[in-house]
């Protein structure tokens, strides 16, 4: 996937509205979110979500996963359902979006997977 799709993408979606569509509960912390991570079970938040930045990171001694939006998604089995969702979570043009999933769809039903998915 060329580097600026990837980039316009990231741009696009906030990393808290895809959390959160996928089922994270999380709460204003400062200038961050903080959740329950969603990777194991967690006696207190542990999940530190920077939006403006795009990442997340899971600060248990135990876990310490992290990423951004292409991480979080192949993680946690990217398919069409985000896509479906899409025009919740995109902050600019809903009619981009909405031709982005449909192209993605497409792929999809090619054979294609998120790892190898491009919207040239």
């Amino acid at each position: 996937v060329p580097r600026d799709t990837l980039d316009t993408i990231k741009a696009r979606v906030s990393l808290a509205a895809l959390l959160r569509a996928s089922g994270v509960t999380l709460t204003k912390h400062g200038k961050n979110l903080l959740a329950h991570c969603p990777f194991h079970e967690d006696a207190s938040p542990s999940f530190d979500v920077d939006d403006a930045k795009g990442v997340y990171v899971c600060r248990s001694a135990n876990c310490g996963k992290g990423g951004d939006i292409f991480t979080w998604a192949t993680t946690r089995k990217f398919d069409t359902i985000y896509f479906d969702i899409w025009p919740n979570i995109c902050e600019d043009d809903m009619d981009d979006a909405k031709r982005l999933r449909k192209k993605f769809r497409r792929h999809l039903r090619k054979g294609g997977w998120i790892g190898d998915w491009t919207s040239h």
